[in-house]
């Protein structure tokens, strides 16, 4: 299975690898079949152990495809606040708010990718968590990406109520704006 930077693939990997750790976590280290005794407490232990390490070489290979994507999605989500920040009112003319509204229109395909985007990283760090995996101090936790995903949509859900409520007000030919341009 290639699972490369799906962390939903991932989140069931470990999923699964942590629920197949029970197979092990048994205290019988005898079979009897008859007559026939079977002692396996040795190569249960080594087997055990085998599997533990596995088991860490995953979850620390996960642990990096989630930082990776932690950061850019704080780094994309950081990027588009800031740049909705440094947008200009509506109060210009038509020319001037259309870079506006295009950049708006393009966020709303964007914020439910993120929303997603944002619950799955939540998800998986606590998968992490549930591993026993030791975050490194330069790790960015689910709590600042939130922060920073809540920043973002504060200011976009803003903006957006603006230039709703600023298109419902101009009219241009005697035809609403919000007729001439598709907002929801």
């Amino acid at each position: 299975m290639q699972m490369g930077m799906d962390l939903d693939k991932w989140n069931n990997l470990i999923t699964e690898i942590r629920k197949s750790r029970t197979t092990f976590d048994n205290a019988e280290t005898t079979k009897s079949f008859g007559t026939i005794v079977i002692e396996f407490g040795n190569i249960q232990s080594k087997v055990s152990l085998k599997y533990d390490a596995w088991q860490q070489e995953f979850v620390s290979h996960f642990a990096i495809v989630l930082s990776e994507n932690m950061q850019v999605f704080v780094r994309d989500v950081a990027k588009a606040r800031k740049e909705l920040e440094q947008e200009s009112n509506l109060e210009g003319t038509i020319s001037e708010a259309i870079p506006i509204l295009n950049h708006i229109q393009r966020l709303d395909g964007q914020v439910p990718v993120w929303r997603d985007l944002s619950e799955t990283l939540r998800l998986s760090e606590r998968s992490l968590e549930r591993q026993r995996y030791s975050f490194p101090d330069t790790w960015i936790y689910s709590e600042q990406s939130s922060g920073e995903w809540s920043s973002f949509l504060e200011i976009y859900e803003r903006k957006k109520g603006l230039i709703a409520s600023e298109l419902s007000r101009k009219r241009f030919f005697g035809i609403s704006i919000s007729t001439l341009i598709s907002f929801p």
